[in-house]
Protein backbone atom coordinates (compact mmCIF):
# COMPACT_ATOMS: atom_id res chain seq x y z
CA UNK A 1 0.00 0.00 0.00
CA UNK A 2 2.76 2.45 0.91
CA UNK A 3 4.59 1.80 -2.35
CA UNK A 4 1.50 2.55 -4.40
CA UNK A 5 0.78 5.64 -2.32
CA UNK A 6 4.26 6.89 -3.21
CA UNK A 7 3.41 6.38 -6.90
CA UNK A 8 0.08 8.17 -6.47
CA UNK A 9 1.80 11.09 -4.74
CA UNK A 10 4.22 11.42 -7.67
CA UNK A 11 1.16 11.55 -9.95
CA UNK A 12 -0.20 14.49 -7.94
CA UNK A 13 -2.95 12.54 -6.19
CA UNK A 14 -2.09 13.73 -2.70
CA UNK A 15 -3.60 17.02 -1.61
CA UNK A 16 -2.88 19.08 1.48
CA UNK A 17 -5.86 17.54 3.24
CA UNK A 18 -5.24 13.91 2.27
CA UNK A 19 -5.53 11.67 -0.75
CA UNK A 20 -7.67 12.28 -3.80
CA UNK A 21 -10.43 9.75 -4.46
CA UNK A 22 -8.69 8.43 -7.59
CA UNK A 23 -5.82 7.15 -5.40
CA UNK A 24 -7.59 4.18 -3.88
CA UNK A 25 -8.54 2.21 -7.02
CA UNK A 26 -4.90 1.75 -8.14
CA UNK A 27 -3.99 0.83 -4.55
CA UNK A 28 -6.65 -1.86 -4.57
CA UNK A 29 -5.44 -3.20 -7.94
CA UNK A 30 -1.80 -3.23 -6.79
CA UNK A 31 -2.66 -5.23 -3.67
CA UNK A 32 -4.56 -7.74 -5.80
CA UNK A 33 -1.80 -8.22 -8.39
CA UNK A 34 1.14 -8.31 -5.96
CA UNK A 35 -0.40 -10.02 -2.92
CA UNK A 36 -3.55 -11.60 -4.25
CA UNK A 37 -5.43 -9.57 -1.63
CA UNK A 38 -9.02 -8.71 -2.47
CA UNK A 39 -9.27 -5.20 -1.05
CA UNK A 40 -11.75 -2.65 -2.28
CA UNK A 41 -10.68 0.96 -2.75
CA UNK A 42 -12.71 1.88 0.36
CA UNK A 43 -10.93 -0.82 2.36
CA UNK A 44 -7.55 0.58 1.26
CA UNK A 45 -8.63 4.07 2.25
CA UNK A 46 -9.84 2.93 5.69
CA UNK A 47 -6.66 0.91 6.27
CA UNK A 48 -4.55 3.96 5.48
CA UNK A 49 -6.61 6.06 7.91
CA UNK A 50 -5.98 3.46 10.63
CA UNK A 51 -2.23 3.29 9.92
CA UNK A 52 -2.01 7.08 9.88
CA UNK A 53 -3.98 7.41 13.11
CA UNK A 54 -1.71 4.89 14.86
CA UNK A 55 1.35 6.74 13.58
CA UNK A 56 -0.01 10.10 14.75
CA UNK A 57 -0.92 8.60 18.13
CA UNK A 58 2.64 7.28 18.49
CA UNK A 59 4.01 10.71 17.63
CA UNK A 60 1.75 12.37 20.19
CA UNK A 61 2.73 9.88 22.91
CA UNK A 62 6.41 10.44 22.12
CA UNK A 63 5.92 14.23 22.23
CA UNK A 64 4.10 14.03 25.57
CA UNK A 65 6.85 11.84 27.04
CA UNK A 66 9.41 14.42 25.91
CA UNK A 67 7.37 17.25 27.44
CA UNK A 68 7.24 15.34 30.72
CA UNK A 69 10.99 14.70 30.65
CA UNK A 70 11.65 18.37 29.90
CA UNK A 71 9.35 19.42 32.72
CA UNK A 72 11.17 17.19 35.20
CA UNK A 73 14.52 18.69 34.20
CA UNK A 74 13.26 22.28 34.50
CA UNK A 75 11.66 21.33 37.82
CA UNK A 76 15.15 20.45 39.07
CA UNK A 77 16.12 24.04 38.28
CA UNK A 78 13.11 25.31 40.24
CA UNK A 79 14.50 23.67 43.37
CA UNK A 80 17.71 25.69 43.11
CA UNK A 81 18.20 28.70 45.29
CA UNK A 82 20.85 31.30 45.90
CA UNK A 83 21.71 34.89 45.17
CA UNK A 84 20.34 35.94 41.79
CA UNK A 85 18.55 32.66 41.18
CA UNK A 86 14.94 33.02 40.10
CA UNK A 87 12.29 31.78 37.70
CA UNK A 88 11.26 34.52 35.29
CA UNK A 89 7.58 33.80 34.74
CA UNK A 90 7.26 36.39 31.98
CA UNK A 91 10.11 34.89 29.95
CA UNK A 92 9.49 31.31 31.19
CA UNK A 93 13.16 30.83 31.91
CA UNK A 94 15.43 30.23 34.90
CA UNK A 95 17.73 33.15 35.59
CA UNK A 96 20.93 32.66 37.56
CA UNK A 97 24.54 33.85 37.61
CA UNK A 98 26.99 32.04 35.34
CA UNK A 99 28.76 30.34 38.26
CA UNK A 100 25.47 28.83 39.44
CA UNK A 101 24.78 27.51 35.92
CA UNK A 102 28.30 26.07 35.73
CA UNK A 103 27.74 24.18 39.00
CA UNK A 104 24.33 22.90 37.93
CA UNK A 105 25.63 21.73 34.56
CA UNK A 106 28.57 19.99 36.22
CA UNK A 107 26.16 18.05 38.45
CA UNK A 108 23.55 17.31 35.73
CA UNK A 109 24.38 17.95 32.07
CA UNK A 110 20.69 17.81 31.07
CA UNK A 111 20.04 21.26 32.55
CA UNK A 112 22.45 22.92 30.11
CA UNK A 113 19.81 23.00 27.37
CA UNK A 114 17.63 25.17 29.60
CA UNK A 115 20.23 27.88 30.25
CA UNK A 116 18.76 30.15 27.58
CA UNK A 117 15.79 28.12 26.40
CA UNK A 118 12.30 29.06 27.65
CA UNK A 119 9.72 26.50 28.76
CA UNK A 120 6.39 28.33 28.41
CA UNK A 121 4.32 25.25 29.29
CA UNK A 122 6.06 24.69 32.64
CA UNK A 123 3.03 25.41 34.86
CA UNK A 124 0.56 23.59 32.63
CA UNK A 125 2.71 20.48 32.28
CA UNK A 126 3.32 20.59 36.04
CA UNK A 127 -0.43 20.46 36.63
CA UNK A 128 -0.64 17.37 34.43
CA UNK A 129 2.53 15.61 35.61
CA UNK A 130 3.05 16.31 39.31
CA UNK A 131 1.93 13.37 41.38
CA UNK A 132 1.84 11.01 38.40
CA UNK A 133 5.45 9.87 38.20
CA UNK A 134 7.72 7.84 40.42
CA UNK A 135 10.30 9.90 42.29
CA UNK A 136 11.84 7.20 44.47
CA UNK A 137 10.96 9.28 47.52
CA UNK A 138 9.08 6.43 49.21
CA UNK A 139 11.36 3.64 47.98
CA UNK A 140 12.92 1.26 50.48
CA UNK A 141 16.28 -0.39 50.11
CA UNK A 142 16.69 -4.13 50.68
CA UNK A 143 18.44 -3.50 54.00
CA UNK A 144 15.52 -1.35 55.20
CA UNK A 145 12.98 -4.05 54.36
CA UNK A 146 15.09 -6.70 56.08
CA UNK A 147 15.30 -4.56 59.24
CA UNK A 148 11.52 -4.16 59.32
CA UNK A 149 11.10 -7.94 58.92
CA UNK A 150 13.43 -8.57 61.88
CA UNK A 151 11.61 -5.99 64.03
CA UNK A 152 8.28 -7.76 63.50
Amino acid sequence: LVGELMVQRSLGNQSDSGWKTVTWKPCSAKLKTELGAEKTPDMCKEHWKTVRARFLFTQIVTYLKQLKANYLIVKILHTKSGAGVQWNGAKHIMEAPDDAWDDWIASDHRVEAWRKKPFPLYNEIGDLVDGTHATGELALSISETQRSDVAE
